[in-house]
């Protein structure tokens, strides 16, 4: 059985492993030194600061949430977990905790541009993202 809990120190590593499995996969319009250049920065700097919360079943890490504030820094379900329902338990379960959120998604990635708008997320505008050159959209969902 699938449940939801606060990340905890131990599992820093895991996520940030994660992370970059999943970054490489549907991220492959952007250079993969780029993921793996940024792994240490998601493991020490940007998890230690969020909100984050993960989807576990029988003690395996299959996804994670990761807020600031009302904003989504992250959410991502390991490779082999996807179209299993993980995404929308974690973005559900943020939705119980905020009144509204927002998040940013590159253009290309349209697997994931797609789930966001099936989850009453709207497009606010676009943006270019520094560091990758490439075009993101900011998404907000409020609660109706």
């Amino acid at each position: 059985m699938k449940k939801i809990r606060e990340m905890k120190g131990e599992d820093v590593q895991l996520l940030a492993d994660i992370w970059l499995r999943v970054s490489l996969k549907a991220h492959k319009f952007i250079p993969e030194e780029y993921w793996i250049e940024n792994k240490y920065l998601m493991a020490e700097k940007y998890l230690p600061v969020s909100e984050v919360y993960v989807v576990e079943e029988t003690d395996t890490i299959l996804g994670f949430i990761a807020l600031i504030g009302n904003h989504i820094a992250s959410i991502f379900v390991d490779n082999e977990e996807q179209e299993k329902g993980i995404g929308s338990l974690l973005l559900n379960y943020a939705k119980e905790l905020r009144t509204d959120l927002t998040l940013s998604v590159y253009q290309k990635n349209e697997k994931s541009v797609n789930f966001y708008k099936s989850k009453k997320f709207i497009i606010l505008y676009e943006t270019i993202d520094e560091p990758t050159g490439e075009k993101e959209f900011t998404m907000q969902w409020k609660k109706q």
